[in-house]
């Protein structure tokens, strides 16, 4: 068997180039529009900060702002609360939207709990990968 050899240089295509070349004054070039940059120039006398007026604005949206922030951690937090007690008072595991057991018929309840039992398993995988890498290591 031979081996053939690779040759690692550039080969460029000439005549294509020359053709290109030729061609390129029937086409112009490409104008490429870009938008202004978003900056804003210095009102002349108002310095460097802006008129007074304009910081009683930014004022009332940073307040509403951290306002709306507060409620949404508060919110936030009730919710966690609220789902923490129902996931531990729950018998599944877990609370799906829509889960009314007691509407469903037992073979939609049946495939939700095999359903719970497997995302379950999956999201315990990463303990039993790591609990088998600590016990590679003890044994290797």
């Amino acid at each position: 068997m031979s081996k053939k050899k690779t040759s690692k240089q550039v080969i460029w295509d000439e005549e294509n180039i020359l053709y290109n070349e030729s061609q390129r004054h029937l086409y112009g070039q490409m104008k490429i529009d870009e938008p202004k940059t978003p900056y804003e120039h210095e009102v002349e006398g108002a310095g460097a900060h802006s008129t007074s007026d304009e910081d009683d604005s930014d004022d009332e949206m940073s307040s509403a702002l951290a306002q709306r922030l507060m409620q949404a951690q508060a919110h936030k937090k009730s919710v966690a609360l609220s789902s923490a007690s129902s996931s531990s008072s729950s018998s599944h595991g877990g609370h799906l939207p829509g889960d009314d057991d007691e509407d469903e018929d037992p073979e939609k309840l049946a495939r939700k709990k095999a359903f719970l039992a497997r995302r379950k398993a999956h999201y315990d995988e990463f303990t039993r990968v790591k609990e088998k890498a600590e016990e590679k290591n003890e044994s290797g």
